[in-house]
């Protein structure tokens, strides 16, 4: 669980039976889940455990998607993510030139098999730039990339967060494509990150370590619990 967490929250620390990050996450655990609590939540099969977390809900979705688990909105189990959501997100010190992103992405994306009439390719792989508002489009045969300035600053940045300007390359693929779509935009971010300088997280801002990690864990039978509202 600790390992997990740091993927999120680089600084969580154990101590006195918890996890505390200093964004404000706790989590409590784990326990036995409270009798009852897996029939009112909607939860199926047998859960014999939980932890219950205090603050940092943001970090709620990946965690059980990582695990395996579940976590609770409302009283109602969720599952970590859309399953059709298949992203990773590389931030980047610098923006790189077509040519080097598009030789890191069409080794696992592929050529394009046509080329868009007035469209520029660069070692198989489609390039749209949009000036007007600073963005790159990259197109692979698998999966898409858009390059643009980065707002967000994810705490699994860790010194890279510090930065005064970040530019982020955004891979997208179907997850109807199946489990081999989402090991090409891991395997594809872990390249760019690796050759670019810059830190690769999954949608939910989880750091991305392999190409397993936008897969749904199975390791797990610990649901992430929010406590209930009110006294």
């Amino acid at each position: 669980m600790l390992e997990t967490v740091r993927l999120f929250h680089p600084d969580t620390e154990p101590g006195d039976g918890m996890l505390r990050s200093a964004a404000g996450l706790a989590l409590y655990g784990p326990v036995a889940p409270p009798p009852g609590l897996a029939r009112r939540a909607g939860l199926e099969g047998d859960w014999r455990a939980a932890y219950v977390a205090t603050g940092g809900a943001p970090a709620l979705p990946g965690l059980a998607h990582r695990l395996g688990g579940r976590w609770l909105r409302d009283g109602r189990a969720q599952r970590g993510r859309d399953a059709d959501h298949l992203t990773a997100t590389v931030y980047l010190p610098a923006r790189p030139g077509p040519t080097e992103l598009a030789a890191l992405l069409v080794r696992h994306g592929g050529p394009v098999h046509d080329r868009p009439e007035g469209i520029d390719t660069y070692a198989g792989v489609a390039h749209s730039p949009v000036a007007t508002a600073g963005l790159e489009v990259y197109a692979t045969a698998r999966f898409t990339a858009l390059v643009r300035e980065a707002r967000a600053r994810p705490h699994a940045l860790g010194p890279l967060r510090d930065r005064p300007a970040l530019v982020g390359c955004e891979l997208a693929g179907a997850a109807a494509d199946g489990h081999g779509s989402a090991r090409e935009i891991a395997a594809a971010a872990l390249a760019v990150a690796e050759n670019c300088a810059g830190v690769a997280l999954d949608c939910d801002g989880y750091r991305i370590t392999g190409p397993e990690d936008l897969l749904p864990g199975t390791a797990s039978t610990a649901p992430a619990v929010r406590p209930p509202r009110g006294p």
